[in-house]
């Protein structure tokens, strides 16, 4: 599972949690690949899961074009709006969402809901307003009897507490995540990535013998084990437990420790926001957060230089709005409390539009010589 701190991508090999929830009649095809799934998973079989996971993410997209529904229609065009920095028409989509998703009564559908709106809101730095709509998908999260669904809800609601520095909060729902995890291998990823953020949360509490204790028992399933490039998920949940493991080794005084733990955070996030299925405002804003972290513990280190190129922490972010500005990109505003980014011109929200994606991914989203 991801977060907002990552980027939230949907579960490895899973589709897309609202249509599966909608679909009345099993489609045979799908059921096969997880099927195989399953096995894949059992048998520890990385190619068997990279096949089926390919398949049932092509199956679900299939089915939602044959059958589409006024809300995909609505969360396509809200990714569109998000894409260009409209937050504000992104927001307005998601909320025609709710409103259709409430009217069906089905608890899992109007958790999602909540949960797309709280991950917008967390994005723009709306704090309050993300946290309101992570609490109110917990809350039908805990209806829907799915486990996958709450531990999703809980994890962002976790987020949420992190970002608001309630890290009493956050720890409890993050505890309750893992807690909330079913025993059995093919979980094991997502018990993994609940775990990183409780370490996380842990870390942030002052516990760091328990944030040392969740990295340890992740740590086999997220670094030790090979892990399928597509997987999105479980690679977000690497980069977390590198960052979580830069922050005690800085908290410790291992200052290039620190900086060799951000630089493994940095590959993997670049790496997911480099996935087409997952590319967007989401991945770049979790890349950019930990490349700002890399450049300043480079600076605590003693060595600035060292981050300079790869890090446009400095040089990087304005040369990027720079480029936006020169070829005429137009969504440079940034709403009111946008905190996506911070340096020496204020807020930047254009690190999503079109113009970013073309120009600055080649700047400072490729490997640095």
């Amino acid at each position: 599972m991801a977060d907002p701190e990552s980027p939230n991508e949907k579960p490895d090999g899973q589709p897309p949690f609202g249509e599966s929830q909608r679909s009345s009649a099993p489609n045979e095809a799908f059921i096969r690949a997880l099927e195989a799934y399953q096995k894949g998973v059992s048998a520890n079989n990385t190619e068997q899961i990279e096949a089926a996971a390919l398949d049932m993410l092509t199956q679900a997209a299939r089915d939602a074009e044959k059958n589409p529904t006024p809300e995909l229609a609505l969360k396509c065009e809200a990714g569109e709006r998000e894409s260009r920095g409209d937050w504000v028409g992104a927001e307005t989509c998601y909320r025609k969402v709710l409103a259709l998703e409430e009217a069906t009564g089905n608890a899992g559908l109007i958790c999602k809901a909540h949960y797309d709106l709280s991950r917008l809101f967390l994005l723009v730095g709306d704090l309050e307003r993300a946290d309101a709509c992570a609490r109110a998908a917990t809350a039908f999260g805990r209806e829907v009897g799915i486990f996958p669904v709450l531990v999703m809800a809980l994890e962002n609601q976790a987020l949420c507490g992190l970002r608001r520095s309630d890290y009493a909060g956050a720890l409890d729902a993050a505890s309750q995540a893992v807690a909330a995890v079913e025993p059995g291998r093919i979980h094991e990823g997502m018990r993994a990535g609940a775990l990183a953020i409780r370490a996380r949360c842990r870390v942030a509490s002052g516990d760091i013998a328990g944030g040392e204790s969740d990295l340890a028992e992740c740590k086999p399933i997220l670094l030790d084990k090979e892990i399928s490039p597509i997987f999105a998920g479980s690679h977000s949940a690497r980069a977390s437990w590198w960052e979580v493991t830069a922050g005690m080794r800085a908290h410790q005084g291992e200052l290039w420790g620190a900086c060799e733990a951000w630089a493994e955070a940095v590959n993997s996030r670049r790496h997911v926001a480099s996935l087409g299925h997952v590319s967007g405002p989401y991945t770049f804003a979790a890349l950019a957060r930990t490349l700002q972290q890399l450049g300043e513990a480079f600076d605590a280190a003693g060595k600035p230089e060292a981050g300079t190129r790869p890090l446009w922490q400095r040089r990087g972010a304005s040369g990027a709005i720079w480029v936006c500005r020169s070829k005429g990109c137009s969504s440079l505003a940034a709403p009111p409390g946008s905190r996506l980014f911070r340096d020496e011109v204020g807020p930047v929200s254009c690190a999503y539009s079109d113009a970013l994606k073309e120009c600055a991914f080649r700047c400072f989203l490729s490997p640095s010589d």
